[in-house]
């Protein structure tokens, strides 16, 4: 019998532990606000990234609320607020500083890495036009209520948009990206 010699890699623990992506947990998606149309909402998401899917056209903000208490707007940016035809999307998190609301400062001039960050994607739809300059200014305004980030990430939508149209839905996913053990 013939010997068969099969070439073999091998890979240290040390290279697939900088190569794999540190564990994330994600919440499920929850629902806000009386529209129904807009579709399903959010798809899928990570830390960097959001896809949501829409059943019909919509003006939509997409913000990353942090556990620190930054609101980074993710959607509409620059000029104007086109509506969002019907389909697939995806939205990614910049490395722009977020806002504090109420207290008008970006929260760092650092773009930071989102490796050990927990928070929350929130999508919103509605038949209000907002303008990026409007959002930022809106978020900077906002007087919220809250004991926890779930609440805050709750009141946001009717405070965004609510005052503007009854014709809203929310969605928002949680997560957190896990440090590995050592």
């Amino acid at each position: 019998m013939r010997a068969l010699v099969v070439p073999t890699v091998v890979v240290t623990s040390s290279c697939a532990r900088l190569a794999a992506p540190l564990p994330l947990v994600l919440t499920t998606q929850a629902r806000l606000g009386l529209a129904e149309g807009f579709g399903p909402g959010i798809v899928s998401a990570s830390a960097h990234t959001m896809s949501y899917r829409l059943d019909a056209p919509a003006h939509v903000i997409v913000l990353l609320v942090m556990d620190d208490g930054s609101i980074e707007p993710v959607q509409p940016l620059g000029r104007g607020d086109p509506v969002m035809p019907r389909g697939n999307h995806e939205v990614a998190a910049s490395d722009k500083p977020g806002i504090i609301p109420g207290r008008g400062r970006p929260v760092s001039l650092v773009p930071t890495s989102r490796d050990a960050e927990a928070g929350y994607w929130l999508l919103i739809l509605s038949d209000a036009r907002t303008l990026s300059f409007e959002l930022e200014s809106r978020i900077q305004a906002l007087d919220i209520d809250a004991n926890s980030l779930l609440d805050t990430v709750r009141q946001i939508p009717s405070a965004l948009v609510g005052g503007r149209t009854t014709n809203w839905s929310a969605y928002y996913v949680g997560f957190a990206v896990l440090s590995r053990s050592k």
